[in-house]
């Protein structure tokens, strides 16, 4: 159920921020588009579609550089 709560989610991608080297990259993969963002100071570099074909849903992709240390 804990994965469900936006607070959850926040929590782990501040986990992952906070071990992120600047210039690293962080890919995102899901059925929605929600990577680390412009608020953590993160560039979008990439989004890629893979479709599985047939009635599965598709993932999403997100690949994202960080661009400077952030306070969150």
């Amino acid at each position: 159920m804990e994965t469900t709560q936006g607070s959850f989610w926040r929590k782990l991608k501040d986990e992952v921020n906070r071990i992120t080297a600047v210039n690293g990259y962080v890919l995102c993969f899901g059925w929605n588009s929600n990577g680390m963002g412009l608020k953590r100071m993160y560039e979008l570099k990439e989004i890629l579609i893979v479709a599985h074909g047939g009635a599965h849903n598709d993932t999403i992709c997100t690949a994202e550089r960080k661009l400077t240390s952030s306070l969150f």
